[in-house]
């Protein structure tokens, strides 16, 4: 999983054109913005990412959308439609995908900034109780040198705990933001 994370990560940082081929859903979801399924030689286009896909083949699941056939597509479309009722709800609900996945975009970049400003705040106070245990005066009152070495360990403890945390978060929001 962490190799497919930054292999995901890389190219979504990419700014061309991306083709690829794969079984793997997760690796799909991540980089897909546009699906063309191939079937007896035939190329079905799906202008969505592969979530659109899925709902247009009424796939059961993810795995059954890997492997559905293009004659069961076609048979669920239904040609009474106009295309340009087609058309406008494809562009309303890219227009909803788009805004729910600002939305949430929005939100754990919230998290992330947050706990980014967390994490700087005890790297900083960690530097400072460092540099005080430096100092020869720390060790001149009594039981000093010890509060500061509780303090460091505190600190030390929360970012610890912190670091991780935000490394998920920051994981969450590429994967959220593609």
């Amino acid at each position: 999983m962490p190799s497919i994370d930054a292999l995901t990560g890389a190219l979504n940082q990419f700014q061309g054109t991306l083709i690829f081929i794969s079984h793997d859903v997760y690796f799909i979801r991540a980089i897909a913005n546009h699906v063309v399924h191939v079937n007896a030689g035939r190329l079905t286009h799906f202008p969505g990412g592969y979530q659109y896909y899925l709902d247009k083949t009424a796939a059961v699941s993810a795995r059954a959308g890997l492997t559905a056939g293009q004659s069961k597509a076609a048979a669920r479309i239904d040609p009474a439609v106009r295309p340009s009722v087609k058309l406008k709800d494809q562009k309303r609900r890219e227009a909803e995908q788009r805004q729910t996945r600002s939305r949430a975009a929005k939100e754990q970049q919230q998290v992330v900034h947050r706990l980014e400003k967390q994490i700087q705040a005890l790297e900083l106070k960690q530097t400072d109780l460092a540099a005080q245990l430096e100092k020869p005066e720390t060790y001149e009152k009594s039981g000093r040198a010890m509060q500061i070495n509780r303090e460091l360990s505190e600190v030390t403890t929360e970012l610890d705990r912190l670091i991780p945390e935000w490394e998920n978060a920051a994981m969450k929001l590429i994967e959220v933001e593609n």
